[in-house]
């Protein structure tokens, strides 16, 4: 994992600590799951051929 995203990831939990009521802390969780969610399947979608292909620069 980058240290991007673990910075990302890091800032998710502050967020989480600095909520003030129980909704707020589970609406953060729930935005940082989505976020994973994403970012596994954007993982998965790059090692795809035609993906990698279209990701390349062209000459």
């Amino acid at each position: 994992m980058s240290d991007q995203i673990r910075e990302i990831w890091q800032r998710f939990d502050d967020l989480v600590d600095k909520a003030q009521t129980p909704e707020a802390k589970v609406l953060v969780e729930a935005i940082k799951l989505q976020t994973q969610l994403i970012n596994l399947r954007l993982a998965v979608l790059e090692h795809l051929p035609a993906v990698s292909a279209l990701s390349k620069p062209r000459p």
